[in-house]
């Protein structure tokens, strides 16, 4: 499975640990499932900026630098593949398969869908606009999804296993 992480999944693991113990147990995993190698994670230079964004705007102004480098510093410690921006084209072509309210997480499905990513995990509701067309799920959901599918039961549905 392949996901792109939405900037909400990104601050739930740097930042949410007091504020949202529930999601960031769930984020924290999925950031273990994808250093584990049980799942590829997808973040953009979008997200990235919007992670800046977070820092200084919830930090003191002498702080922010050096929180924003801390924060890079603990999300690219971990297993996760950094996409570049859209193309102009990319965004003209995209924005009308992915048509929200809210541009700013326009350009996130956007670079979902042209990663091939199985689903974005976020916990921003603008996503439930575009649901029927890429899979918006929790971290938790995404978790769920891979112990179904390395269940037992799953295993058996796909065929015999060698020892059979």
């Amino acid at each position: 499975m392949k996901v792109y992480l939405d900037t909400t999944a990104l601050t739930l693991l740097l930042f949410g640990q007091s504020r949202h113990p529930q999601r960031y147990a769930e984020v924290k995993a999925l950031f273990e499932a994808v250093d584990a190698g049980h799942l590829q994670a997808v973040v953009s230079i979008y997200a990235l900026q919007e992670l800046c964004a977070y820092c200084y705007a919830n930090f003191p102004e002498e702080h922010a630098p050096v929180v924003t480098r801390l924060a890079f510093h603990e999300l690219l410690g971990h297993e996760v593949l950094i996409v570049p921006l859209l193309t102009r084209m990319d965004r003209i072509v995209l924005s009308r398969r992915f048509p929200m309210r809210d541009p700013s997480d326009q350009v996130h499905a956007a670079t979902a869908y042209r990663e091939k990513c199985d689903a974005i995990v976020t916990y921003d509701e603008h996503y439930r606009e575009i649901a029927d067309r890429l899979p918006c799920l929790t971290a938790g959901e995404v978790l769920s999804q891979l112990a179904d599918e390395s269940s037992p039961e799953t295993r058996s549905s796909e065929g015999p296993s060698e020892n059979e």
